[in-house]
């Protein structure tokens, strides 16, 4: 995903990110906001999916706050990070729940910057 004028995006981001960050996963994807597998997290937002995920992964974060926060600071290099982390899930040994778990995150992250460009 290309960010061109990041910073004007992602001031534009930052009105709308707490509406979509308490939305529930499935009415996201109802409203065709988000198009990723979010299989057994239909009825999570996604602060509660990170909330669970950091609960039993390590990681470079520990909550949605923060990880928004990175996310204003520099978008590209948050999406590279997470796509790190998934990658690093599926190669040898597979955590598979942490994977899938943190594909959500970094789908929901990649789709924020779309969903609030068909709202402003």
């Amino acid at each position: 995903m290309k960010f061109k004028g990041s910073k004007k995006l992602c001031v534009k981001v930052a009105q709308f990110h707490k509406l979509c960050a308490k939305a529930k996963l499935k009415i996201l994807y109802l409203q065709k906001h988000i198009k990723f597998d979010f299989t057994k997290y239909e009825e999570y937002n996604i602060i509660e999916v990170i909330e669970e995920f950091c609960s039993v992964v390590p990681s470079f974060f520990n909550s949605y706050d923060e990880l928004y926060r990175l996310f204003m600071q520099n978008p590209p290099a948050l999406l590279r990070k997470l796509e790190e982390q998934v990658v690093n899930f599926l190669t040898p040994p597979i955590g598979q729940y942490q994977a899938h778990t943190a594909n959500i995150i970094l789908q929901y992250f990649e789709a924020l910057v779309e969903i609030n460009k068909k709202f402003i």
